[in-house]
């Protein structure tokens, strides 16, 4: 629920708290790898970890929390931003392969 991700957020704010040495990019990759995926979530982002946790179990709307639920999806779309291979690639396929247009389409709708 969205009392349990802010309760979730205290215990970590409390944590952070005591460990000054802990850097979030480790907590966050260790929560994300470890621990259950559940309906509702958050993703707290930028240099003020504590302060973002602290607003998240507070429940006060600051910029860098992004609080809500996870739905059940088979659609993936993937552009990694990395090489020039992949500039306008998708721009390229709507225009060339009516297969591709056809299921965009399909996802737009």
């Amino acid at each position: 629920s969205e009392a349990a991700v802010r309760g979730q957020a205290e215990r970590l704010a409390a944590y952070a708290a005591q460990h000054p040495e802990a850097e979030s990019v480790d907590v966050g990759l260790s929560l994300a790898t470890t621990r259950a995926v559940m309906e509702h979530r958050a993703v707290v982002l930028g240099p003020r970890f504590t302060d973002a946790l602290t607003a998240l179990a507070e429940g006060r709307d600051v910029p860098g929390v992004v609080l809500g639920r996870a739905t059940a999806s088979d659609a993936v779309f993937v552009f990694p931003g990395q090489g020039s291979q992949w500039v306008g690639m998708a721009v390229g396929l709507l225009d060339s392969s009516p297969v591709f247009a056809a299921r965009i389409a399909e996802c737009e709708e």
